[in-house]
């Protein structure tokens, strides 16, 4: 699923992912393979108040090179990751 989704929104999230770095700063775009909850760009500190205790997908929002990579944290049959 995950890499059906990417390829056909690829450029879409990386756009998004390159706006919202812009505007707020590190974060990650947000999204299932379902689409809904439609995609969306959570800035860091937000994610960390919204996921807790999510350490493995707040490291690679801490570590990414914006310049060349973006964070995508994508759910599927009930497993989110990064």
């Amino acid at each position: 699923e995950y890499t059906a989704y990417t390829g056909s929104m690829g450029k879409t999230l990386c756009a998004m992912s390159w706006e919202g770095h812009q505007l707020y700063g590190r974060g990650a775009v947000c999204t299932s393979s379902q689409g809904h909850p439609p995609p969306k760009y959570i800035p860091l500190e937000q994610y960390v108040d919204q996921r807790g205790d999510a350490g493995d997908i707040i490291a690679r929002i801490e570590a990414y090179d914006p310049e060349k990579e973006f964070v995508l944290v994508f759910e599927a049959a009930g497993v989110t990751g990064a």
